[in-house]
């Protein structure tokens, strides 16, 4: 593969992501993922940063996801935009 090129991926890839092990884990990543979608739609640039920079070494930026399977990178990216296909 072409190092300037990257694979096509749907959000809900099961691709990528760490598998979790634990039910506990899998709360933490749900509660962040909560306050870094909140920081998100309010404009709360540093609030983000600084949960992004305290992630603990075991949940990866690529694990935060919201039930529809995006990412922080999707929802920030298409925050204001309404959905173009239903």
């Amino acid at each position: 593969m072409d190092k300037n090129s990257l694979p096509l991926m749907s959000p809900n890839s099961s691709a990528g992501p760490k598998s979790f092990k634990s039910d506990e884990i899998m709360k933490k990543v749900e509660a962040i993922t909560e306050r870094c979608v909140k920081y998100i739609s309010n404009n709360e640039q540093q609030n983000l940063a600084n949960e992004l920079d305290a992630l603990p070494d075991n949940i990866g930026i690529d694990d935060l996801k919201n039930s529809d399977g995006l990412t922080l990178l999707h929802m920030a990216t298409f925050k204001n935009q309404q959905k173009a296909f239903n």
